[in-house]
């Protein structure tokens, strides 16, 4: 009896990765404002799995925003969002937004403090097209934003790259 519980419970080792499902692929949504004849694609993702130091959580948002219902050029630009859900402050001196991508350093833009609530604060600048590439591209991407240090989730890396995909505009056939 031993035997067949060892040699059951080592064949559900064996097979249990082939059955595990991977979390979908992150989406790009996209909204129009009629009024102002504007549209703006984002993703929003959990920037660090295990949060930072600790139940802290980081999320990541990162978008465009163009004239009308359809992209006809690449943006220049790309927002970026960092939001901290945590019961103490962790962007209390934001003066630098660095990565780390694939051990190689990317100065970015400061970002600049937006909002701050009793369990919330947000962090919002502009990275270049070509940033946002590299950090589509990357395999590991750590971030350090003032004083708060942390590695992106490869989820929060797809969703770049989903971002990055969907900013190529789409080309009228020709007839």
């Amino acid at each position: 009896m031993i035997r067949f519980r060892t040699l059951a419970l080592t064949l559900c080792a064996l097979v249990a990765p082939c059955f595990a499902q991977t979390p979908p692929a992150p989406a790009v949504t996209v909204s129009h404002d009629k009024f102002k004849n504007l549209s703006t694609a984002a993703v929003t993702v959990q920037a660090a799995e295990n949060g930072v130091e600790g139940p802290p959580r980081i999320f990541l948002e990162a978008g465009y925003t163009y004239r009308g219902k359809r992209l006809t050029a690449r943006p220049r630009t790309f927002f970026v969002a960092l939001r901290s859900m945590s019961r103490e402050r962790r962007f209390e001196r934001v003066n630098s937004f660095i990565a780390l991508v694939d051990g190689r350093r990317l100065s970015l833009k400061p970002l600049r403090r937006v909002t701050v609530g009793f369990y919330s604060e947000e962090l919002e600048g502009e990275i270049s097209g070509r940033e946002l590439l590299k950090l589509a591209a990357a395999r590991k991407v750590e971030v350090q934003a003032g004083a708060v240090e942390f590695e992106l989730s490869p989820s929060a890396i797809d969703a770049l790259s989903a971002l990055a995909r969907s900013a190529e505009p789409v080309r009228p056939r020709a007839r």
